[in-house]
């Protein structure tokens, strides 16, 4: 497994859970308990900070409702 593919599922998890929302639909809360502990797993395994997870999340959420 690569920090790229990784990261890469992080952000796919991220545009499900956001269109999703977008669409009026409540995910449910273990998927986004999963989602959260998935990007935990990146900063244990040192693939990604907080910081770039958190700008992962912006860039996701701003191409799914077109803002921050």
């Amino acid at each position: 497994m690569t920090a790229e593919r990784y990261l890469s599922e992080i952000e796919h998890r991220l545009l499900k859970h956001f269109s999703a929302s977008r669409d009026g639909y409540k995910p449910p809360a273990e998927d986004r308990h999963r989602l959260e502990g998935f990007m935990q797993g990146a900063i244990f395994m040192g693939l990604a900070t907080s910081q770039q997870l958190s700008t992962l999340m912006e860039q996701a959420h701003f191409a799914v409702f077109g803002k921050t």
